[in-house]
């Protein structure tokens, strides 16, 4: 399975997060999937990067030439003959390479570019661009303001109940890797 994991590109001393993607990373190499994510190897998606690229797993990293600076170092410093890049011109090219190459959506905590990530995977995949599973990972009530947010769009009518169909929140790793599970068991 490609999994893509929509996660901060900055570090948190916050010990929840941070296990968080040591477990989602954990799985991935486990279940010998292939990685997807922006191409950066800082908080915790490089918490990510590094568990995965340390065990030769297969890497597909979707840059942006506003960062490729990024990209340039990751190859620079792996030796991974799995880490596959790719240089897109916009974010917006970056986000639907992501999609595109991608089985599954996760969303971790992040800043902007992670909820731009899962705004934009719920709206491409509404207008049925995808149909890959997103899963938000609410953990330390994180979500919390954006799924009220979307609760309250529902509640006053903006937005059909029916869209809550799009994605899946989960409170926890062991509640994600169960779902995981079932995705990857149909697969086969």
């Amino acid at each position: 399975m490609k999994v893509f994991v929509g996660c901060a590109s900055r570090n948190t001393d916050v010990e929840e997060y941070n296990d968080l993607a040591k477990k989602i990373a954990n799985y991935i190499v486990k279940g010998n999937h292939s990685y997807v994510f922006g191409g950066c190897n800082n908080g915790l998606m490089g918490v990510i990067y590094k568990i995965v690229n340390s065990s030769d797993g297969s890497i597909i990293a979707e840059g942006v030439k506003a960062y490729e600076d990024e990209i340039t170092s990751l190859i620079a410093n792996s030796s991974n003959p799995n880490l596959k890049t790719n240089i897109h011109n916009t974010v917006n090219e970056r986000t639907n390479a992501v999609f595109k190459n991608s089985d599954v959506i996760i969303f971790i905590t992040g800043g902007i570019g992670s909820i731009y990530e899962l705004m934009s995977a719920i709206e491409t995949k509404r207008a049925g661009e995808h149909n890959n599973p997103i899963f938000i990972i609410n953990v330390n009530g994180y979500y919390d303001n954006l799924i009220r947010m979307l609760e309250k769009t529902y509640k006053e009518g903006f937005a059909s109940l029916s869209n809550k169909e799009v994605y899946n929140i989960c409170y926890s790793f062991e509640e994600l890797e169960r779902k995981l599970n079932v995705i990857q068991s149909n697969l086969i």
